[in-house]
């Protein structure tokens, strides 16, 4: 940091100095100072305004002697010291610390000129090259002997002053999804350069890796420009638009403007949704846009004429209520209806003056199942179960309400206990191991009436599989990330099925890169019993529990729940085909090795035995859907624009402050889905020939067109690792960088604020502190203590004290990272110069620090 707060000194207002300050000076100055060398005070201008030249004209007086008529350029110094603030340690002291020669140099400027303006008052002129550079805060005027008639050594301070410039942009906010947009910046206070072009103008932020198409500069302080992206914007991470200060006149540092980027949309409530004969309710929040006063029914339009816009209320400024209106349709018609249909709200309805379409897409009830615990009681299990509604309630359930298939087809419930969308099912089926190991798989369905829709229709659910394994409930949760998962999606997709090769060997040998599927495949099947842990995993961290509040993570919570619903009866029917298909596996090896035609005949047999076995399973209704229905719409779920993945990720990042903390759940989902969909669709791939179907073609073209779709989403959507020293902060919806700074002179645009810091606080854990968080993300927080935010309040005082001295103190509103509180008005800076004539008979002005804090911000 390059002398820290006192670089804008003469814009800071007044802070007292503490009189135990000037008992060190004083102390320090009776230690070290040799006293033969005094100096008469001299008046001399305040202060000096930045100039990125260095040259400056100060008007000097004296009151009680002349200036002698040859004063000349040669008997005066103008001079300062360049304290290297960055190679500072904090420094604290009861007695000030002398820096020593390495930690600050002497810098004297070129005196261009001196002129007499009176017999008590002169002028100087000079300049300094390096000033730019090292902006100093401050210069100080030495006049020799011979400048007077009194024959006495004269000095003065005058501090430098450093101005601050505001950028303005009339465009606040843009679209994520815009590829072309226009600016008009205006600067206070200083004007642009005339030559200023494209090469001066720096985009990050959300606006990294876009371009500046155009830049004219349409007056003196005024430029208009356009920024090209070939991909949209960075959705929720502001833009920020700099320009270099050395295209700014004067300007010490860069200065810039932030521009919020925006994906504006319309979320429909499916919890709130209403209909009845005629009639449907439903609920409509904004995303990153608000409904204007002038919002009306007939601000909304539907693409089917038989819908009618009936009335439209208006919670907020973000919430509002549809009421809709049909002719002779039943509930389940007009659900049906609605969901065929688009909606839009016109651009005069809304503050971002651009149009929205939108859906209205209620869901039917769907259940799924969790073994909780399974006890020994005689001859049978004890089995506890939970059930989850989504997208509906629970109606009367009874004993009859359940049908029990595959293992638990003899099963005898014993109680149940049910409450609006979650149930607690006891029942008791004949014991086949013990508990310790226990295996179950069957499936479970629900009669009409059991479960009620979002609409209150009645509803019955198809079976579904519920698979329980007391092995892998204790097995060791492993979620590394396994990155040969896209790229095996990618080899299925291309994969070309051979309709006169029943043969599984095909498509293990699909060629992916230097190896082939296999290499990739077989381990993952040898670990795909550790997904039954992911999915627990994902569903313990997939609940309203938490996650914050609100409609947009409700929703998302929902989308998951669904596309999970799914996941697991495609998890429970693949697990139950795993070990045949590794035997299949082992079989077709061999076959190629066969010493003769009875091992042969025998590996053939054995062939068809467990392809029959397979096939019997994938061409069984699960939930009542065909085995590729099923798999198709796991993957429709996960990568649709609006998807499980997207709303995965959202549930996740807000659970935590920072990017890096929600890999690991990120990867988590991803390896569990992706996991899940090979072993899937290395099955259809299989069994489609073999089940006779007359559409087996379109069923496997449809297959791979999804894992097209897939593969393309899962590489744009990797999870990204942090390597840079940019990190993005979930909470707060951009990227910050840890970086020391120059205090006043610091550019506070994109900075964080101390409401910001109060936010990631109120995400804590009790007991941790964002210093420990900051540190456990990737910032390196061994040398930092004060946090400086873009509304910290930082004032500073420079003052005389004796003739040799002048001391500089610097006062703050701080965050200290490690206690996790604000300071106000914190000393964080107070130090002196003590000035003096070295060796060489030239004055020096050499540093003592009392107190001293390198200052960093989050920006």
């Amino acid at each position: 940091m390059k002398n820290c707060f006192v670089k804008a000194l003469s814009l800071l207002t007044s802070v007292a100095i503490i009189s135990s300050f000037i008992a060190g000076c004083s102390d320090y100055t009776d230690n070290d100072t040799d006293k033969s060398f005094d100096f008469l005070e001299m008046k001399c201008d305040s202060e000096v305004s930045y100039n990125a030249k260095g040259e400056f004209t100060v008007n000097i007086s004296v009151d009680n002697t002349t200036f002698a008529d040859t004063i000349d350029r040669n008997d005066v110094e103008v001079f300062y010291s360049d304290i290297n603030f960055s190679s500072l340690p904090d420094i604290d002291a009861v007695e000030a610390v002398m820096l020593k020669d390495n930690e600050y140099k002497t810098v004297y400027a070129d005196v261009t000129s001196v002129s007499s303006v009176s017999d008590h008052s002169a002028s100087v002129t000079f300049s300094d090259k390096f000033f730019s550079t090292n902006r100093p805060d401050c210069f100080f005027i030495y006049c020799n002997e011979n400048t007077n008639t009194s024959a006495n050594r004269y000095l003065s301070m005058v501090t430098v002053r450093y101005p601050t410039y505001s950028l303005v942009s009339d465009t606040t906010q843009v679209l994520s999804d815009s590829k072309l947009d226009k600016f008009k910046l205006t600067l206070d206070k200083s004007t642009f350069a005339s030559d200023i072009s494209a090469d001066d103008i720096i985009l990050s932020g959300g606006f990294e890796g876009s371009t500046v198409s155009e830049l004219d500069r349409i007056g003196d302080n005024m430029l208009s420009l356009e920024i090209k992206s070939e991909n949209g914007y960075s959705s929720g991470d502001d833009g920020f638009i700099t320009v270099k200060h050395s295209a700014v006149t004067d300007a010490p540092v860069d200065v810039s403007v932030s521009v919020s980027i925006i994906s504006p949309k319309v979320i429909f409530s499916s919890s709130s949704f209403e209909a009845s004969t005629n009639y449907a309710k439903a609920t409509l929040i904004l995303s990153d846009c608000m409904f204007n006063d002038s919002v009306t029914t007939d601000s909304f339009g539907c693409d089917i004429s038989d819908i009618e816009i009936a009335r439209f209320d208006r919670v907020s400024v973000s919430e509002g209520v549809l009421y809709l209106s049909f002719d002779d349709k039943t509930p389940d018609d007009v659900v049906k209806l609605i969901s065929d249909s688009s909606f839009s709200i016109d651009e005069s309805a809304l503050n971002i003056n651009y149009p929205l379409s939108f859906v209205i897409n209620p869901h039917s009830p769907d259940v799924t199942g969790n073994i909780t615990d399974i006890a020994e009681s005689g001859s049978d299990f004890s089995v506890t179960a939970e059930f989850t509604v989504t997208d509906g309630t629970f109606n009367v359930i009874s004993k009859n309400s359940f049908i029990f298939g595959g293992d638990y087809a003899k099963a005898v419930i014993s109680s149940i206990t049910a409450q609006d969308n979650s149930a607690t099912v006891c029942f008791d089926i004949p014991k086949t191991s013990s508990a310790e190991t226990a295996e179950l798989y069957g499936t479970i369905g629900l009669r009409s009436g059991a479960v009620l829709s979002q609409w209150g229709t009645q509803s019955a659910i198809a079976p579904f599989p519920l698979y329980f394994s007391a092995e892998l409930s204790r097995a060791e949760n492993k979620t590394q990330y396994n990155e040969s998962l896209v790229p095996m999606l990618s080899a299925l997709s291309s994969y070309s099925v051979d309709f006169d090769n029943d043969s599984i060997s095909s498509i293990l040998n699909i060629g992916m890169g230097e190896k082939s599927f296999k290499d990739y495949y077989v381990p993952l099947c040898d670990s795909f019993g550790e997904v039954y842990n992911l999915i627990g995993n994902t569903e313990q961290m997939v609940s309203l529990n938490g996650i914050s509040l609100s409609l947009h993570n409700e929703e998302s919570f929902l989308t998951v729940n669904r596309c999970l619903h799914d996941m697991k009866a495609l998890y429970a029917t693949v697990n139950t085909l795993n070990a045949s298909l590794a035997r299949l596996i082992s079989i077709e090896e061999q076959i190629s090795s066969a010493k003769d035609v009875q091992e042969l005949d025998s590996l053939n047999a054995e062939k068809n035995e467990i392809s029959a076995r397979i096939t019997a399973v994938y061409t069984t209704k699960i939930k009542g859907k065909s085995f590729s229905q099923l798999l198709s719409d796991v993957i429709y779920s996960y990568c649709d624009e609006k998807g499980a993945l997207g709303c995965f990720d959202s549930i996740s990042d807000s659970n935590y402050n920072w990017h890096p903390q929600s890999i690991a759940d990120k990867n988590m989902f991803r390896k569990m889905s992706y996991s899940i969909i090979i072993n899937a669709a290395v099955i259809e791939f299989y069994c489609e020939p073999l089940s006779n179907s007359e559409d087996c073609r379109e069923v496997l073209k449809g297959l791979t067109d999804c894992l097209v779709k897939l593969s393309d989403y899962a590489e744009v959507n990797a999870v990204d690792s942090v390597e840079d020293s940019s990190i993005f902060s979930t909470t707060l919806g951009r990227s910050f960088s840890l970086v020391k700074i120059d205090s006043v002179l610091n550019n506070p645009v994109n900075e964080i604020s101390i409401s910001d810091i109060t936010q990631l606080e109120n995400m804590l854990a009790s007991g941790e502190t964002l210093s420990k968080e900051l540190e456990n993300v990737g910032f390196n927080m061994s040398s930092v203590r004060y946090i400086v935010c873009s509304d910290s309040n930082i004032t500073g005082r420079a003052e005389r004290i004796s003739s040799q001295i002048y001391s500089f103190v610097g006062r703050a509103t701080l965050y200290d990272i490690g206690v996790s509180k604000t300071e106000n008005e914190l000393e964080f800076s107070n130090y002196y110069y003590s000035i003096t004539i070295n060796d060489e008979g030239v004055p020096v002005a050499i540093p003592y620090v009392n107190k001293y804090y390198q200052l960093y911000t989050l920006k």
